[in-house]
C-alpha cells in the first residue's frame, strides 16, 4: 500500500513540473517590443520582474523614465509593442483591484 501511494506522489510531482514548465517566460516589461506600463515600474522598483509567479531579477540601472521615453520613441517610430497580460508578471496571478490596463 505504502509502496504505491509513493508512486502516485511521484507521478503527481512529474505532473506539476511539467505544466509549470509549459508557460513561457514572461518578456521583460521594460524592453520598448514588449513594454508593460504597471509591470515596467514595478521592476524598475523591485530590480525584478515575476513571470508566471517566478522572479526574475533584472540589472534596472536607470529610472523608470527612462524605459518609458524608449518605448514612447520605439512607438513614434512605427514600432508595435507586443506586451504580456499584466496577470503574467505577478506573484500570485493577478494585481487585484489596483491594476486597470494590461500596458501602454
Amino acid at each position: 500500500m505504502k509502496k504505491s501511494r509513493n508512486i502516485q506522489l511521484a507521478a503527481l510531482s512529474i505532473l506539476g513540473m511539467a505544466a509549470c514548465s509549459s508557460k513561457q517566460a514572461a518578456p521583460d516589461p521594460c524592453r520598448p517590443e514588449t513594454y508593460n506600463d504597471i509591470a515596467c515600474q514595478d521592476a524598475v522598483k523591485n530590480q525584478g520582474y515575476y513571470s508566471h509567479g517566478v522572479f526574475v531579477y533584472g540589472n534596472y540601472t536607470e529610472p523608470y523614465l527612462s524605459y518609458y521615453q524608449r518605448y514612447q520613441a520605439f512607438t513614434a517610430h512605427g514600432g508595435v509593442p507586443h506586451s504580456e497580460p499584466l496577470d503574467a508578471y505577478t506573484s500570485r496571478g493577478g494585481f487585484g483591484d489596483s491594476a486597470h490596463g494590461a500596458g501602454a
